[in-house]
């Protein structure tokens, strides 16, 4: 379920992730660009066979979108696992693109990069020009040309903006997920109920639901009376209520969880991998990460055969060749990343 919260820990907690390198999703980096690696506390950029093409000489480092990345300069130490420090963005040959001036910033998506400044978030332009001044308490990256902001944390105020900054909607009382296949996730807190809304701020409250997950594939995974089934964009029944919990479709193939075992789904919700894994995630590039009861993470291919065998301790999904390696823990952190053979091209004992 992909609901944000601002709260202090969270806070930290992504201000910690981003100083380690894992600005974006897991597994989720752009393709052949430069990846983030960290290494005694400082950070830098590696290329594909694990050659450093950018020093390890910044605070902290973002994964590269749209051709730039966002980097931490001129640290100070607040607590004893949390750093912060200046903001900017720099190109694929490490070179300054934004200079650092920004309490935080995330990845760039859409054409739009998500900065802070003294505490109120905006959004900047690839020229670092701010284009939508800094006036929310929370915000997220674009998506399918529209973004959620937060208005009024307190009374839990969403607002979905354009490109402009101009509100589109507003959803008030509701925590809110980003846009998918045209619809995005609404969760009433206080009513406990879950639905969709779509761009024209029609809000569908699908009773009796206890969770709602995006749309992937023209399908998404949804929770009814303790079970687990998948409805169209029309909010339709289309795969039964018969799991004990799922995932997205990927590659036409989603994870689903049988009698505390995972196995895989097509489309009509006919099982084609049997659940025989402790977890289990959706295929990207033709590989998912999977999980043994002793919970190490190994990746399978689509006939379910095991490609790389159970040895990580997570396990991020094969992006051009290339999967990202996480500690797991309260908070997760860099360990390296991985090809298609299941080697290191890149590994640390000491990130900080």
């Amino acid at each position: 379920m992909r609901y944000r919260e601002l709260n202090f820990t969270s806070f930290l907690c992504l201000l910690l992730l981003m100083l380690v390198a894992t600005s974006g999703a897991l597994g989720q980096v752009a393709s052949s660009a430069p990846l983030p690696v960290c290494e005694k506390s400082k950070c830098g950029y590696i290329n594909r066979p694990g050659k450093v093409v950018i020093p390890l000489k910044f605070d902290g480092a973002g994964d590269f979108a749209e051709g730039l990345a966002p980097v931490m300069v001129d640290k100070q130490q607040i607590l004893p696992n949390l750093r912060i420090g200046k903001w900017g963005y720099i190109d694929e040959a490490g070179n300054w693109a934004i200079k650092p001036t920004f309490d935080f910033a995330d990845s760039f998506s859409e054409g739009l990069g998500n900065v802070w400044v003294e505490g109120k978030h905006g959004y900047i332009d690839r020229a670092g020009r701010m284009v939508i001044e800094p006036q929310f308490w929370g915000s997220n990256p674009f998506h399918e040309g529209v973004a959620w902001v937060i208005k009024d944390h307190e009374n839990i105020v969403h607002a979905f903006i354009d490109k402009t900054g101009k509100v589109l909607f507003e959803v008030k009382g509701a925590w809110v997920g980003d846009f998918s296949e045209g619809q995005a996730q609404v969760r009433f807190e206080k009513e406990k109920k879950y639905g969709y809304v779509d761009k024209n701020g029609k809000v569908s409250i699908l009773e009796g639901y206890s969770q709602t997950d995006p749309f992937h594939e023209g399908l998404a995974c949804v929770w009814k009376a303790d079970k687990v089934g998948f409805i169209n964009s029309k909010h339709e029944v289309v795969i039964p209520f018969q799991f004990d919990s799922g995932g997205y479709f990927s590659e036409g193939l989603a994870p689903v969880e049988i009698g505390e075992k995972w196995g895989y789904i097509d489309r009509t919700g006919k099982v084609v991998i049997p659940p025989k894994y402790y977890k289990a995630e959706s295929f990207i590039n033709g590989y998912a990460a999977v999980a043994n009861d002793d919970e190490k993470w190994g990746f399978i291919d689509k006939r379910g055969k095991l490609v790389i065998g159970y040895k990580f301790e997570s396990a991020g999904s094969f992006i051009d060749g290339i999967a990202r390696i996480e500690s797991t823990g309260e908070i997760s952190y860099l360990i390296g990343y991985i090809n298609v053979k299941g080697k290191y091209i890149w590994k640390t004992d000491k990130p900080f």
